[in-house]
């Protein structure tokens, strides 16, 4: 008699789902540099581009996280 894969390893990725990751994708210490690139970036976009927004918002959050 033979059991299938999911009833033997029932800690399975199928079972269970994809492994989440433990912390956030960046660093602390890899703020500054975000938040630099992104400073950047923005002045080379005209005021009216939807983007502009969009990074401020984003720079704002970084604020509050680094």
């Amino acid at each position: 008699m033979t059991s299938s894969a999911n009833e033997i390893y029932k800690d399975s990725e199928e079972i269970r789902g994809p492994r989440e990751a433990k912390g956030g994708a960046f660093a602390s210490s890899d703020i500054p540099l975000i938040k630099a690139a992104l400073h950047t970036y923005v002045k080379t976009l005209d005021e009216t581009d939807p983007d502009v927004n969009k990074i401020a918002s984003l720079l704002h959050r970084l604020g509050r996280v680094g």
